[in-house]
């Protein structure tokens, strides 16, 4: 303040509060004991802010898969001239990289500080995510109040509450390997069913000759004229009455699939150690 250093003490309280399904909400409240108050430089450092670091990734992973797997609300929201609104600070966040949901909002009634003297924070503020990148390559993200800008304004003299709710939801009721290996296996599926409708075209326009008629009559467990044994069809190249061409490509496609996959599980595998 006016060239010298002011100092002043401060304290933190987390409390958890849970709510009726077991799930704790956590509240961090940071105080500032200031002496006098204290005007903020209205130059390129931003004003006081709030973060609060989740985790640590490699930026060959962040570029790769990491950031598309990551779906982010945030609040305020912009208006018409690109400025942030009033409406609360809050923030979701979901990141499927690590199987993890965080929720925050701030509580603006307990922060008294944004007074009608600084009335303008609430144009520059926003509850939103950030990342930071170290000098080992390394990628930190963080949650938090962040400031697009330092408006110049005062911190008034006396407790200065920063207060926030977090809560964070781990993936128990769902695992995320189970979910992505179901996922690879509809991909499958649905490339199959996509190369089966392939070769019936091809068999139409006359460009591949057929190799025999019908192998099998199954539709009286599942007929795929049906309205569900089409929808069971389309997804997953199913046949209720396999002609040998249908035959020879669903069985040559699940062939290649698998001999592909186990090339792939073995690569991944460690090779023993010799003496």
């Amino acid at each position: 303040m006016n060239g010298k250093p002011l100092e002043y003490g401060w304290h933190t309280e987390i409390v958890a509060h849970t709510t009726n399904d077991d799930t704790p909400w956590f509240r961090f409240r940071t105080t500032l004991h200031l002496p006098a108050s204290l005007r903020l430089q209205q130059a390129a450092r931003v004003e006081p802010q709030i973060i609060l670091w989740l985790n640590s990734i490699s930026m060959l992973m962040e570029g790769q898969a990491g950031s598309w797997r990551r779906v982010l609300l945030q609040q305020p929201t912009r208006n018409s001239l690109g400025a942030w609104g009033n409406d609360l600070p809050a923030l979701y966040l979901l990141d499927q990289n690590d199987g993890v949901e965080t929720m925050m909002f701030f509580d603006m009634d307990d922060m008294d500080w944004m007074s009608i003297e600084n009335l303008p924070r609430f144009l520059v503020y926003r509850c939103s995510k950030v990342s930071h990148i170290e000098r080992d390559g390394t990628q930190r993200m963080g949650v938090g109040l962040i400031a697009d800008q330092a408006t110049g304004d005062v911190l008034p003299a006396g407790d200065i509450r920063f207060t926030y709710w977090l809560l964070q939801l781990g993936s128990k009721h769902l695992s995320w390997r189970l979910f992505f290996r179901a996922t690879e296996i509809m991909l499958l599926l649905l490339a199959c069913s996509l190369i089966m409708n392939g070769a019936d075209h091809l068999y139409g326009l006359g460009i591949i000759p057929s190799l025999g008629g019908t192998v099998w009559d199954s539709s009286f467990l599942l007929d795929d004229t049906t309205t569900f044994g089409g929808l069971v069809s389309a997804l997953t190249g199913y046949r209720s009455r396999p002609d040998v061409l249908s035959l020879v490509v669903f069985v040559a496609y699940w062939v290649l699939v698998l001999w592909g996959l186990s090339r792939a599980r073995t690569a991944t595998l460690p090779k023993p150690k010799t003496a």
